[in-house]
C-alpha cells in the first residue's frame, strides 16, 4: 500500500506543483524534489505530512525567477518552522560549509565497518529497466559501487532483510511504477 510509504524520491520529474494525493502519504519520513520547477507556494502544503523528517530542494527551479541561494536558505528555513514546534533543535548549514566531521557527530561517531556481517554475504544488485521493449529486472555483478547505479535505470538492493529502491534521474513513471511492484515480489 502506497500511503504506507516512507521514501519517496521525485527529482527531476518537472513537477510544478505537488499532486493533492501526497497528502495521503501519512507516514512519508523522506521527500526529495531535487531539480523540480516547485513555487514557494505549493511547498506550503507539507505541514500536511506530519511524519515528513527529511525534504531535499537542491537545485530546484522556479519558473517564476530564479532565486538567489540566500533567499532558496531562506525558504528551507520556513518550511521547516512550519512543519516542526520549536522543541526541536534547528540550524542551518549552506552547502559546502559543512562542518568537519559533522554527519558522523550528528549520529553518534563512526563505527568500523562489518566486514562479516551476515547481510553482506547475501547483499545483491538488480536493475530494473525497459530498454529492449519490455520491462526486466537484472541481477548486477556481485562486486557493485555506486558507479553501478545508471541514470536511466531503477537499481534495487536487496540485503536479504530490506529492500533499497534507487531511482535514476532519466527513470521513466512506467519503470516507477514496474519497480514499485518488483520490490514487493
Amino acid at each position: 500500500n502506497l500511503t504506507d510509504l516512507l521514501y519517496l524520491d521525485l527529482s527531476e520529474n518537472r513537477l510544478e506543483s505537488l499532486p493533492p494525493q501526497m497528502r495521503r502519504l501519512v507516514h512519508l519520513q523522506t521527500l526529495v524534489l531535487n531539480g523540480n520547477p516547485l513555487l514557494h507556494a505549493q511547498l506550503r502544503q507539507l505541514p500536511a505530512m506530519t511524519a515528513l523528517q527529511t525534504l531535499h530542494l537542491r537545485s530546484t527551479q522556479r519558473t517564476q525567477s530564479n532565486l538567489p541561494t540566500s533567499l532558496e536558505a531562506k525558504l528551507a528555513e520556513d518550511i521547516l518552522n512550519t512543519m516542526f514546534d520549536t522543541s526541536y533543535s534547528k540550524q542551518v548549514i549552506n552547502e559546502g560549509e559543512e562542518p568537519e566531521n559533522f554527519f558522523w557527530v550528528g549520529i553518534g561517531a563512526q563505527k568500523p565497518y562489518d566486514d562479516d556481517a551476515e547481510y553482506m554475504k547475501h547483499t545483491r544488485l538488480f536493475r530494473c529497466s525497459n530498454e529492449k521493449g519490455y520491462f526486466a529486472v537484472t541481477e548486477k555483478c556481485s562486486d557493485f559501487c555506486q558507479d553501478d547505479l545508471a541514470d536511466d535505470d531503477i537499481m534495487l538492493l536487496d540485503n536479504g532483510q530490506e529492500v533499497y529502491m534507487w531511482v535514476g534521474t532519466q527513470t521513466s513513471q512506467v519503470e516507477i511504477k514496474l519497480s514499485l511492484k518488483a520490490c514487493q515480489v
